[in-house]
């Protein structure tokens, strides 16, 4: 009579791709759209089997990374590495054993009002990841400028960087800090933009108009 195999008696390396596959996102979900504030709701992908890790000591042991260091993570708004979300519906991860076993993670920015973290807590929190995503917004189209960016301009060592969203007026500043972020650890930190925005020369230009109208009055 056959017997069909156990889990455990799989070789490890069919052991680790059914484990990926059960503990694993297939495909990303944005939590909203870019160009506004309003929270969309956020398309669920296939639901995870961490059950897996229930089974016995041996399947926590050998998959349990796997659920933190495949996925990508929502940063805390203000604490951003720190009490990360996998999604929205998801309790925060809160064991710090768990927390460092984390590599990629996509952050959330508004443009429009100061940011909750600082320049040197932004460069700690993400130097180093695999995959580090910024997803700007702010609640009016074209209402504020990139300033809020300037706290990750220290990230350093990240595999993959990328910068998108409402955008408009400074693509060519996101695509200059994603490759900031990509440089090496320590590699040109304090290096400035040196590029011009489109809001640059919008503002430049209402300027002028409104200090000749002052001259002609």
């Amino acid at each position: 009579m056959y017997n069909p195999p156990t889990l455990l008696g799989l070789p490890l390396e069919l052991r680790m791709e059914i484990y990926t596959y059960l503990l694993t996102f297939q495909e990303p979900a944005k939590p909203s759209s870019p160009d506004s504030g309003s929270r969309t709701p956020e398309r669920r992908p296939a639901p995870l089997h961490p059950q897996i890790l229930r089974v016995c000591a041996q399947t926590y042991a050998e998959a349990h990374a796997l659920l933190y260091r495949l996925n990508t993570f929502q940063a805390h708004p203000s604490l951003l590495a720190s009490f990360p979300r996998l999604r929205a519906w998801h309790d925060p991860v809160a064991a710090a054993a768990m927390v460092p076993l984390i590599r990629r993670f996509r952050v959330r920015v508004r443009l429009d009002i100061d940011a909750p973290f600082t320049r040197e807590e932004a460069t700690r929190a993400f130097s180093g990841m695999e995959l580090v995503e910024i997803e700007v917004w702010q609640a009016v189209y074209r209402g504020a400028g990139r300033e809020v960016l300037s706290r990750f301009e220290d990230v350093r060592g990240v595999r993959t960087a990328k910068v998108t969203g409402s955008l408009s007026g400074f693509e060519e500043y996101a695509g200059w800090l994603e490759q900031e972020m990509m440089k090496g650890t320590g590699e040109d930190k304090g290096e400035r933009y040196h590029g011009v925005d489109e809001h640059a020369h919008v503002a430049t230009a209402l300027d002028v108009v409104s200090w000749g109208i002052d001259q002609e009055v």
